[in-house]
Parts: structure tokens; sequence; C-alpha cells
């Protein structure tokens, strides 16, 4: 028998009708995603389980029996509602009673179990393939090892491709709305994490802020590049030797001259005490980098993904970097680039990593910084494992471009490459433990973290 369960706005009562027109006494299935089964409500409908007003007509099929889920939120604000029936998903409807074409549009979803074997499908193929592979080669001595090896080498970033587009998949499956253009380039549901929910969104006062060290023969590119925020830049010579910090001023900057070299991590915790007290979000920006607008490549205006994150809580944001592509290198360095932000980090959820151009709340920095070895190598991966051993949360917005300069040279290439492994090794080998523990806060955290940067990015590295 077919059955619908209408919702009356008015009373702020749901009933049971069926086909034949008698109604009768529900039963409803309440609950919260992610905190276990939901308790069963019989009787009457009454004021304490009624549902929330998203709600205006829902189809169902059965004896008159209905999983109703609330989901909440990041913040505990205003629930949006879905749920399940014998294995279908319940959408929102607007519709109405009657008529066949508001029928047609309360369609319901069919959940795809099978969707969770698709990768390990994949996995399992390629395991395969190389096993026959080497099974069929007639070697000697340790040539079957190594053409195992190779072969892993070239799968595993396939695998991983497959895997984190998958897990992506996942993330933004309960979204409130996962048509919406710019849930393609999130790493979470934006619009449930706002507090404010819907509506005009306000930015409060944030900073843009950089060290800049000996910049005086290419600081009318700086300035050119920076002009359009020049009201929110505030900048420190980190013990430049030439007449960096002196033109700037001159040209009517803020620039805080400090005779002392600190360093990045160093001088940007000591231009932050500097700061206004009403800012509460700070960009830190390299000084080689372009705030991309609407036309070059941004799909939002920067003040709006500033004021997504005040209103998200979330300790940070890491925007798209791309690279200029100027040359052999930097063309390649740009799709390595592309791979790692479009995949990589729109993958990781809330459990992002921050790069050298990154958005953070004021005080979640401060603190990142107090605790910080003040090494300049990998010192973002340290600021992200700092906040998120924390319980604070880092998600990916690439909504927002932010050009920067490949390496000219094959020896800055090299030079660069040989800094990222060292950062990298160094953060592992002082903070391992309080990676292991972001780990185990969620298992794909444990893959990313452990797994594949700590295994496959440090371990296999050199092969």
């Amino acid at each position: 028998m077919q059955s619908s369960l209408l919702y009356n706005r008015a009373a702020g009562e749901p009933r049971l009708k069926s086909n034949s027109g008698t109604s009768r006494e529900p039963s409803y299935d309440v609950g919260h995603i992610g905190r276990g089964a939901g308790k069963r409500l019989h009787g009457p409908p009454c004021a304490a389980w009624r549902f929330p007003q998203q709600f205006s007509s829902i189809r169902c099929s059965g004896h008159g029996h209905v999983t109703c889920w609330l989901k909440p939120s990041l913040d505990n604000s205003e629930p949006t509602a879905s749920g399940t029936l014998n294995g279908l998903a319940l959408q929102d409807s607007a519709g109405t009673e009657g008529g066949g074409s508001a029928r047609r549009r309360d369609r319901l979803k069919i959940k795809r179990s099978w969707s969770l074997f698709a990768p390990l499908g994949v996995c399992a193929l390629l395991a395969g393939w190389i096993a026959l592979a080497a099974a069929n080669v007639q070697v000697e001595d340790f040539s079957v090892l190594f053409y195992a090896l190779a072969n892993l080498i070239v799968f595993t970033d396939a695998i991983d491709f497959g895997l984190r587009l998958y897990v992506h998949r996942r993330h933004t499956a309960i979204a409130a709305d996962p048509g919406r253009g710019d849930m393609r380039q999130l790493s979470i549901d934006l619009a449930a994490a706002r507090r404010s929910g819907a509506g005009a969104v306000t930015v409060r006062p944030y900073a843009i802020i950089a060290s800049i060290f000996n910049l005086e023969e290419h600081l009318d590119e700086f300035m050119e590049r920076l002009q359009p925020y020049r009201d929110h830049v505030w900048l420190i010579s980190d013990g430049s030797t030439d007449n960096t910090a002196k033109r700037l001023r001159q040209a009517g900057w803020r620039c805080l001259d400090d005779d002392v070299n600190r360093h990045k991590p160093g001088a940007l915790r000591r231009l932050l005490t500097t700061l206004p007290a009403p800012i509460e979000t700070v960009m830190v920006i390299d000084p080689d980098v372009k705030i991309c607008s609407r036309h070059e490549g941004s799909t939002v205006d920067l003040e709006r993904v500033v004021a997504d994150l005040q209103q998200s809580g979330a300790a940070a944001a890491c925007p798209r970097i791309v690279i200029e592509p100027d040359g052999f290198l930097a063309r390649f360095q740009a799709l390595e680039y592309a791979l790692a932000f479009l995949v990589g980090r729109r993958s990781l959820a809330d459990f992002g990593v921050t790069s050298g151009v990154s958005i953070y709340r004021r005080d979640a920095l401060e603190r990142a910084l107090d605790q910080h070895s003040l090494s300049v190598y990998a010192e973002d991966l340290e600021n992200t494992v700092i906040l998120l051993r924390d319980g604070e949360r880092i998600y990916y917005d690439g909504r927002l471009v932010v050009s920067t300069e490949g390496p000219g040279t094959v020896r800055r290439w090299f030079s660069q490459r040989v800094g990222w492994y060292y950062g990298l090794l160094r953060v592992y080998t002082q903070r391992f433990h309080e990676l292991w523990r972001i780990g185990r806060r969620s298992p794909f955290a444990m893959y990313n973290f452990v797994a594949y940067t700590g295994v496959l990015g440090l371990a296999l590295h050199l092969l």
C-alpha cells in the first residue's frame, strides 16, 4: 500500500494518509546523524516530536513507518532534514497535497551501498595485475622485487587519486544542496557550517600580513599586486639590510621595521602583537603571491571567503594556490599543485592542511605560533599539526585563487624539494605522537597523515 506523510504547517502536526483516504496512527524514528539510532515514538502527534519546518511532504511506502533524521549543522544551529526508509533516502520537498506533478517532484534517491566497494575493487584489480605480471617475467636475483616496487609506485598515486575523489564525494553527500557549484571547490558543506545561516554575509575586521626581507628590487611589483587590499595590509621587514622598510613607509604602507631577522614564523608572531585588537582574522601571504580577483580565476571575492571563515568558527581556511606557467619546470609544478589542491586538500574535509598562504582565526594562529619551533621548514604543516591536535578544524576553500611564481631554474627547483622533504621529516620526527593523535580522530585522517604522508611520502620518497 502506498502512503504519504503530510505535514500541516499551520498545526505543526504530521499525519499519515493512505491512498484509500483513511488516516491512521504512524510511528516515527527521530534522531541525529552520527549519534546512534533514533528513538521510536508512537501515538498521536505532539509538540515534542514535531518535524522541522523544512518538511512539507515526504513520501513513504510500507505500513506507516518512517525513519526521519535531523541533520544538525556544525555549530548546532538550525537543523536540516533528511532520512531513510527501507534503504531509501528521503529528501526535503516543497510540494503540496494532491496533484501528480507534485508527487513526481517528491522523488526518492536510492542509497547504493555497492559504491563503497568501487575503490576497493580497483585496488584489488591493480594488485592482481601486478602479481600476475611479476609471475610471468623471467628474471634473476632481486629484479622481481624491483619490478613489483616499480609497479607499486606507478599505481599508488592512481589508487590514491580514486580514493580521494570517492572520499570527497562521501564528505559532501549529506550537504543541503550537493548540486551547488561551490561544493566542487570546498572540502566541507560550508552552508551548514555558517553560524548565521543563509542570508547576507558581513565581514568583520581582518588583516593581510606578510614578512618581507630585502625586497627593494621587486618592491614596485609587490605594491602593485597588493594595492587593491592596501587598507588591510600590515607588513614586517624581517631584518632587511636595504631600504625596503623605508620606501614602504614613504609610500604610505604600514611596515614594522625589525632589526632582528626572526624568519617567517618568528616575524609573524612579532607582527601579530602590533595589530589592532578588533582584528580577528588574518591572511598570511608570501611576498611573491597575487590574490586573484574574479576575472583572474577566483569565483568569489576575498572578503566573502574571510566572512565565511569567521562564521564557520574554523581555525583556518586554505585557498587554492596556482603556479604561473612560465617555463617547463613551472608548468610541471603547476600540474603538481593542481592535483595537490583540487584532489588532495579537497578530500580532507575539516582535517585540511594549511599552506604558505592561508587565512587564520587570529587567536588560533597566535596559539599555534606560541607553540611553534619557529623553523622555516614546513612551518605551515607545523601550524596544521598544532591546531588539529587541539581539536580545531581546517578546511579547503578553492573559490579563492592565489597565484605565485614557480622555480625558474633546476637549482631552485632542487633546493625547494630538499627544503620540503627536510621540513616534512623534521615535523614527523618532532611531532609524530601528535600526528598519531590526529589520525585516531578519523580513519581518513589516519590514512592521510600517517599512511600516505608518513609511509608513502617519507619512507618511499627516494624510490
